[in-house]
C-alpha cells in the first residue's frame, strides 16, 4: 500500500465537482449487477 496524501491535491489530477456533475461517463446498474457485486464484495468485507 502507497502512503496515504498529507497535502490537498493541486494539480489536474484531481477531480473537481464540474468534472463530476458530467453525468455522461456514468452508468445505471441494474438490480441483478447489484446483487451480483454485492455477492462477490462482502464475503472480503472485515468488520
Amino acid at each position: 500500500m502507497e502512503t496515504p496524501l498529507t497535502e490537498p491535491l493541486s494539480s489536474p489530477v484531481a477531480w473537481r465537482n464540474s468534472d463530476l456533475n458530467d453525468e455522461s461517463w456514468t452508468i445505471t446498474l441494474t438490480p441483478e449487477q447489484l446483487e451480483e457485486l454485492d455477492a462477490v464484495i462482502t464475503p472480503h468485507v472485515v468488520g
